[in-house]
């Protein structure tokens, strides 16, 4: 039995590598989190000022139709990119991945704010399938005068990304993919004033993680300073919107 089932991974294996040249991927980096931030800050924060919502009231959900509609002109143009690729062989658990309850009916203060292309990166880290959710925004205005960048970042992580990171790993566990990232926008303002809205700004966390790590800390079986000290953080906050490598 042990030996049929190893055939059958070895075989999965096979099937899949013949389908995507993973050398064609390209190697997901800080410049890459970069290009994607600055994206998603252009939009985002044009729609946070025009709303002039301060702290929770501003959520902006994308459109699943939308998003698979892109993804099906890519699909029909035949496209021969080695993300998309990755992305069409894994399309049902990146569609379960997108309509993760949590943040796309905006609630625990996680939502998304991409109305075109599907807020997904694929790309490598350390020679193994890497997938990147980006486009994710925060509901939450955080104080200035009572939090530091770090501390902003800390309460971001516990208080949203953790369920998500949990629910989106066990939807690539049995998959190729092994790492996952995610990337999200919140904001935060000097509350001495609240009318005056030019303190308002954006800062971005990214979270990046062995993806069986994400598991066995969910599960309970490593505590969070152990997983903290084997994930990667990236922090583009209000001071240095260049991003720096963090620990939390």
């Amino acid at each position: 039995m042990k030996k049929l089932i190893t055939i059958l991974i070895l075989m999965n294996m096979s099937i899949f590598s013949q389908k995507i040249k993973i050398s064609e991927l390209r190697e997901l980096s800080g410049e890459l989190f970069q290009s994607k931030i600055k994206s998603d800050f252009s939009i985002s924060f044009m729609n946070k000022l025009a709303g002039k919502t301060c702290p929770s009231a501003y959520t902006a959900v994308g459109d699943m139709s939308i998003w698979m509609g892109n993804y099906k002109a890519k699909e029909n143009g035949k496209s021969d990119n080695a993300e998309f690729s990755v992305m069409k062989y894994y399309i049902e658990q990146i569609k379960n991945i997108l309509s993760y309850e949590d943040y796309s009916s905006g609630a625990h203060g996680l939502s998304h704010f991409a109305y075109k292309d599907i807020p997904i990166s694929v790309g490598l880290k350390k020679n193994k399938i890497f997938l990147l959710v980006h486009s994710l925004i925060v509901n939450d205005v955080y104080n200035t005068l009572k939090t530091n960048s770090k501390e902003r970042a800390n309460k971001v992580l516990s208080a949203n990304l953790y369920r998500a990171l949990n629910y989106m790993a066990k939807c690539l566990s049995h998959t190729e993919v092994k790492y996952l990232g995610l990337s999200a926008i919140y904001f935060s303002k000097d509350f001495s004033n609240d009318n005056d809205f030019q303190s308002l700004r954006g800062e971005t966390l990214v979270f990046v993680a062995p993806i069986d790590k994400i598991i066995a800390f969910s599960n309970g079986e490593i505590q969070e300073n152990d997983f903290l000290n084997l994930s990667e953080i990236f922090l583009f906050d209000r001071d240095n919107g260049m991003g720096i490598k963090v620990k939390l």
